[in-house]
């Protein structure tokens, strides 16, 4: 699996369980002056197709 599509994978888990909802997700996302870790910018750009989906409503698709 590409680590962009476990990205995907792993925020979209925790939406269907209720672990974690998509203001969360959004906040996390947007306020990156707020997130200071090692490798945050990383993760950002991991989940940009999953965040760009949850406006849209459209699912994120990877090509193989």
């Amino acid at each position: 699996m590409f680590i962009g599509e476990m990205m995907t994978f792993l925020l979209q888990f925790f939406l269907d369980h209720q672990c974690i909802d998509q203001q969360q997700i959004l906040k996390w996302y947007n306020h990156s002056g707020v997130f200071r870790y090692e490798g945050f910018k990383q993760a950002k750009q991991l989940a940009t197709p999953f965040v760009t989906s949850l406006s849209t409503n459209e699912p994120v698709v990877y090509q193989s």
